[in-house]
């Protein structure tokens, strides 16, 4: 088909054409409306080890610490974790419930964590 046959269709079907477009929009309006706000709070940790002078120790402390950041990483979501932090807010949840609005990640080579929790509250979000 050419351009030409593209434009005869839509000029006959234009009325089809435009209520199936709105009725689209008026869909998307209706469910964005209707779907509360999710609010994202991120802190970053940074982690290190402590008494470290000679170029041997450093390398052994940066290799450890690389390591241990995977480890921090996958903690973050673990009811070990999550529990004080119910307990402390005053969460009417479980640490399996939580774990679905918190999320950890480390960007590659580096020692941070950034640390992530969703929430319909933008107040419980930064407490989490």
């Amino acid at each position: 088909m050419e351009l030409a046959n593209y434009l005869a269709i839509m000029r006959r079907r234009w009325l089809s054409i435009a209520m199936a477009t709105l009725l689209g929009l008026a869909a998307a309006l209706g469910y964005s409306l209707f779907i509360p706000p999710v609010y994202t709070a991120t802190a970053q940790v940074f982690v290190s080890v402590r008494g470290l002078e000679t170029p041997g120790e450093l390398v052994q402390g940066a290799t450890f610490t690389t390591r241990q950041v995977r480890t921090y990483t996958q903690l973050v979501s673990s009811p070990r974790v999550l529990a004080p932090v119910i307990a402390q807010l005053g969460l009417p949840t479980t640490p399996d419930e939580l774990s679905a609005h918190v999320r950890a990640q480390s960007p590659v080579d580096t020692v941070l964590i950034n640390v992530t929790a969703d929430d319909e509250s933008p107040q419980l979000a930064a407490g989490i």
